[in-house]
């Protein structure tokens, strides 16, 4: 029988057969089912995740320090699990966790951190139903300006330039929703401060050079100044406000799993140009998107203190 080349896949949500299983190695986290989870991470309400592992323990670091009421002891933090491929701290009941760069990469965090949560609650949604994603990112500009922080609405696929992520199972292409959760992104806005934050539409590209699109890539892209203005311009009469390579495996992943999620990028540079700030500018521009998503965290105090619950050394 020959397989169709393309089909359109509703949200199916979690995988009925990980409640049934006695272990499950979740590889690149360093768990397994058959850990104590729940006393380990059974707390979690908010799981805040970039590409850095340097600047997810920065931000680890920065949520213990500014939010004392957490209990968290910065100079106690260490990393949880293994730290080859991803690095977990945790902060009471939020998570700090890097995803590496690009499309790839970040769905292999998401499944496994997934999983975790849910053998965590006891192989329920109990966590999954209350818990929050929270990419904290860097993109380049398209509708918003060097040093503006994006909120996104919605993650666009760089090939259909529509709100789909692409999964390819089988020989078989399958689309899937790429909105992210509106009152997730009404709460983080509200919280921002006196931080310039605009909201729009994020094309997630699938690699920083030629896919961006980007001029000084190892490889002729093919494409000149001229093209790549015309490009920009229809991305930015599309309402597209900054341009990652994320967004869409974020977004559609959280959609079929029921989870609510955010990204929230600093803008370091304009689409398709060199990186031509300083190591300060780059510092203090994607500190000002960690900064927005710490003032939601503050805001949500009240809900995180009382579970507040550190794992066992």
């Amino acid at each position: 029988m020959r397989l169709p080349l393309f089909s359109h896949a509703l949200p199916n949500g979690i995988n009925p057969r990980l409640a049934h299983l006695q272990s499950d190695p979740l590889y690149h986290l360093g768990f397994d089912k058959d850990m104590d989870l729940a006393g380990l991470f059974g707390d979690v309400r908010i799981a805040c995740m970039g590409g850095s592992a340097d600047r997810m323990t920065h931000f680890a670091e920065r949520i213990a320090t500014e939010i004392p009421e957490l209990g968290v002891e910065p100079t106690k933090l260490h990393p949880i699990g293994k730290t080859e491929r991803f690095t977990l701290h945790k902060v009471g009941p939020v998570l700090s966790v890097s995803h590496g760069m690009g499309i790839g990469s970040i769905r292999i965090l998401l499944h496994e951190l997934t999983k975790l949560l849910f053998y965590a609650g006891n192989s329920t949604r109990d966590i999954l139903d209350r818990v929050e994603y929270i990419r904290i990112g860097t993109s380049g500009g398209i509708g918003a300006r060097i040093g503006q922080v994006v909120l996104s609405t919605r993650a666009i696929h760089p090939r259909t330039l529509k709100p789909v992520d692409e999964i390819y199972r089988m020989g078989q292409t399958h689309q899937f929703p790429t909105e992210f959760d509106a009152a997730l992104r009404e709460r983080i806005y509200a919280a921002r401060g006196d931080i310039e934050v605009v909201v729009g539409d994020t094309l997630a590209a699938n690699c920083f050079y030629e896919e961006e699109p980007n001029l000084f890539g190892a490889l002729d892209a093919g494409y000149g100044k001229a093209e790549q203005r015309e490009w920009a311009e229809e991305l930015k009469r599309l309402g597209m406000k900054n341009t990652e390579m994320e967004a869409t495996a974020l977004a559609g992943f959280c959609g079929r799993a029921g989870i609510a999620a955010a990204d929230v990028c600093a803008v370091l540079d304009r689409m398709g140009g060199r990186v031509t700030a300083t190591r300060e500018e780059l510092a203090l521009y994607s500190d000002r998107a960690q900064t927005v998503v710490l003032r939601y965290l503050r805001s949500r105090l009240k809900d995180l203190v009382p579970t507040t619950h550190q794992p066992h050394p």
